[in-house]
């Protein structure tokens, strides 16, 4: 159209149209127009866009990286994306593509993500969310979760009734307790049943968990009656029961004469 001389009827006529491009598709002509009937010729410029605009990409609303705690629910819900006139439709995946964590939901009619992170789900964990619209185009805003930890309590690992023999060396190991805290550290130490102190002859190594010692020589059992008896000495006092243990004296007064049944 560049260059183009035209003449109507009524004695108008327009030369050198300009045609310029829309970012949409569409494009823009912009000429200048004529009337010889009229003096100044020169009637005015005129303009009119031609063709019809092509899709828009949605824009991505903005986020921000969150926070979630072990065991405590989680919200967060992402701002509307942009694209007037169009419908979108959102989802959401972790930012390499696969699927969210199980704990983790996503709402696609109100764009929120929710759930109860545990144990197993603390760090940090990349989301990405997408809206298309009716032309498959899209848009993604990404972010990040992490999940700190709640420290949980050690789990008691099952010990069995220990049976020991008087005058005899004695030893036996606990099995390790767990703790579902990755990294945690467990210290070990060992009392009698009501919190006090191991008896004399009866020690405890925490770095193993060893339990070692030889019942003292005072006590005698009769296993034909099943009968403990004896009399201890001063140091004797303070021998008693441990937990767990199955025959075991009950504490003892200096120089009180000993004398029971065994379980």
């Amino acid at each position: 159209m560049d260059g183009e001389f035209r003449v109507n009827q009524t004695g108008n006529y327009s030369t050198n149209p300009a045609i310029s491009a829309l970012s949409d598709g569409r494009v823009v002509v912009t000429w200048t127009e004529y009337d010889v009937t009229v003096v100044p010729k020169n009637t005015g410029v005129f303009a009119r866009i031609f063709g019809t605009a092509g899709n828009t990409a949605p824009t991505a609303a903005g986020v921000t990286n969150q926070n979630a705690t072990e065991d405590s629910a989680f919200s967060y819900q992402v701002g509307a994306f942009t694209d007037p006139g169009d419908t979108l439709t959102y989802t959401a995946t972790k930012s390499d593509g696969s699927a969210l964590p199980t704990w983790l939901s996503f709402d696609s009619t109100t764009r929120t993500f929710s759930g109860t992170p545990d144990n197993g789900q603390v760090g940090t964990v990349a989301v990405k969310v997408t809206a298309t619209d009716t032309a498959n185009a899209t848009a993604t805003a990404s972010f990040t979760i992490t999940v700190a930890n709640t420290n949980d309590a050690p789990v008691a690992a099952t010990i069995s009734n220990r049976n020991a023999t008087e005058d005899a060396a004695t030893t036996w190991q606990t099995p390790v307790f767990t703790d579902v805290d990755v990294g945690d550290t467990l210290t070990y130490s060992a009392t009698l049943g009501d919190g006090s102190a191991l008896p004399t002859w009866l020690n405890f190594d925490s770095t193993t968990r060893t339990f070692g010692g030889a019942l003292p020589s005072w006590i005698n059992f009769d296993a034909a009656t099943r009968t403990f008896s004896g009399t201890p000495g001063t140091s004797d006092c303070g021998h008693g029961r441990s937990q767990g243990d199955r025959h075991r004296p009950h504490r003892c007064h200096r120089r009180r004469h000993l004398q029971g049944h065994g379980g």
